[in-house]
């Protein structure tokens, strides 16, 4: 099967964020995001389509295997605590 990869980056004031999506499957495969441009730093996540897992990574510390409803669970409390702060 044929596929279309497109890679893009984002820079602004705040984030630099490079993402790659595959027009195979629909979904984009991996982000990654600089939150600051003088740190090393980052935080970013990748999606697995063949088991639906995610493996996120906020500085050194890197969880691998979470399933879809455990990664939309964490972004969704992520977002809440972002609205109230």
């Amino acid at each position: 099967m044929k596929q279309i990869k497109v890679n893009t980056t984002v820079e602004n004031d705040a984030c630099k964020e490079d993402r790659a999506f595959t027009f195979k499957t629909g979904r984009p495969l991996s982000a990654t995001i600089y939150l600051h441009p003088d740190k090393i730093s980052s935080v970013w996540a990748s999606h697995y389509a063949t088991d639906d897992t995610w493996t996120i990574s906020i500085g050194n510390v890197t969880v691998h295997d979470i399933g879809q409803k455990d990664m939309l669970n964490l972004i969704k409390v992520i977002q809440e605590e972002i609205e109230v702060g």
